[in-house]
């Protein structure tokens, strides 16, 4: 069931980036697989944002003389936002297009093995995991390229499978990121690779 995108959608895909820091090793392809947690994140068809929120931080104390406890405004939260990505089975093994189940299956462990990077690493100084966004005009922009950390990701499975050989994989994938932008880091080492200077004032492309 080969298909291909209109002229539209196809620029909306090609406009879109997702790519987690370390690039994939020499020799690797995104039909083979890369390491977990590492390159960019395929996209086959328009991503859809779920979800943009900001919220402040208050802590509310108990003072006497007040009939409410007071608020004490204690900054603001990072930018967050929920963007679906969709996945649909339309080749087999033997197909020259790339969307078959190993290829998803693939494209959902990686995404997933974003949560096991640099785990014995980091506190010798390893990059921090971070995922860069390039997302429409809803995503804040910065000189090039914004970049997140992922808070959580969730895969959804239609209830038809498809069959394939050997493999039997849902023919529909749905994957839910939700992501916090990054502003300041305070590494645990002064050697770690992403490190922010605070600014004065908060910057317009936080939110």
């Amino acid at each position: 069931m080969a298909f291909r995108l209109i002229p539209a959608d196809q620029r909306i895909v090609d406009s879109v980036k997702l790519f987690m820091d370390d690039p994939a090793p020499p020799g690797s392809s995104p039909v083979d697989g890369w390491p977990l947690g590492s390159g960019e994140i395929p996209i086959q068809f328009p991503p859809r944002v779920k979800s943009k929120n900001k919220s402040g931080n208050f802590q509310l104390k108990d003072e006497k003389g007040f009939y409410e406890p007071v608020a004490i405004w204690k900054g603001a939260s990072g930018t967050q936002i929920s963007v679906e990505l969709k996945y649909v089975v339309t080749s087999n093994a033997q197909s020259v297009t790339p969307w078959t189940i190993s290829r998803i299956s693939d494209i959902v462990h990686n995404v997933m093995g974003y949560f096991y990077r640099n785990v014995n690493s980091f506190n010798k100084g390893a990059q921090l995991p971070l995922i860069q966004v390039r997302l429409y005009k809803i995503i804040p922009e910065v000189t090039t390229i914004s970049k997140w950390r992922i808070e959580s990701a969730q895969a959804d499975y239609s209830d038809e499978l498809i069959i394939d050989g050997k493999d039997i994989y849902p023919q529909v994938t749905t994957i839910t990121l939700t992501m916090m932008m990054v502003t300041q880091i305070r590494p645990l080492k002064e050697k770690a690779k992403q490190r922010l200077d605070a600014p004065e004032r908060a910057k317009k492309e936080w939110y």
